[in-house]
């Protein structure tokens, strides 16, 4: 099984020079705790491809019901 660092190092090696420089840019802000959103703003200006805007996901409404909650019976059942 490989681990995870041979799995990356494998994937760096399937990337082009320009690719794996923003690669490494990446990794070194992630490494000095930089904003996450100054990351993406220079990865976007890179030659990688990132979506322009993140997907919103659309709000649902909670289910409600009447009774004890899930989480209550099976507190009471192990009582």
């Amino acid at each position: 099984m490989n681990t995870v660092k041979e799995n990356l190092h494998n994937a760096i090696e399937q990337l082009s020079e320009e690719e794996a420089s923003a690669v490494l840019t990446l990794v070194e802000r992630v490494h000095q705790k930089e904003s996450i959103d100054e990351t993406i703003r220079t990865l976007r200006s890179s030659s990688l491809k990132l979506p322009q805007t993140p997907q919103k996901f659309q709000y649902v409404e909670p289910v409600s019901a009447s009774g004890k909650s899930a989480s209550q019976q099976l507190i009471d059942d192990r009582r």
